[in-house]
């Protein structure tokens, strides 16, 4: 063989050397870049998975402060004229306009009305239907509620 042949054998050698080298560190630092890259997003993600669910919290907080204190304010004008009823029969608290438009109010959130409070007995049958639209419906017991008959008789817990 002549030195000619070895030059370009040799060359071609370096060359393959040098290139397969390249490739191996270019693999190297792009699974490295991918690795940080990923740990990075998964950081950000996480803290504003963090910052959502703080805000999250403090506007159900606030929502749920501002109807619970509505939720007892009704209950205790509802005890209240109760407790100057002598007959609680449902048929004459029905018909009582002071008593229906204290049960079936409407409950508000700074989205727009939300529903209606509901009226039901502790054994779960309803004194005043659920909305506004429903107040012809006749009483009956709870559709669908059968788990909380327990809970609204007293006998369970949540």
């Amino acid at each position: 063989m002549s030195i000619r042949n070895y030059l370009i054998l040799s060359y071609l050698v370096l060359i393959l050397v040098l290139g397969t080298a390249v490739w191996v560190l270019a693999d190297k630092v792009l699974s490295q870049l991918t690795v940080v890259s990923l740990s990075s997003a998964g950081k950000g993600a996480q803290q504003l998975i963090d910052v959502n669910c703080r805000i999250s919290e403090q506007i159900l907080t606030a929502h749920a402060k501002a109807m619970a204190s509505k939720l007892e304010d009704a209950a205790q004008e509802l005890s209240f004229r109760l407790e100057k009823k002598e007959v609680l029969a449902y048929e004459h608290l029905r018909s009582d306009q002071a008593i229906r438009k204290i049960a079936t109010q409407e409950i508000h959130t700074p989205e727009g009305v939300a529903g209606y409070l509901l009226m039901y007995d502790r054994m779960g049958e309803k004194i005043f239907p659920p909305g506004r639209r429903q107040l012809r419906d006749p009483a009956g017991p709870v559709p669908g509620n059968m788990a909380l008959h327990p809970t609204i008789r007293g006998e369970g817990e949540l």
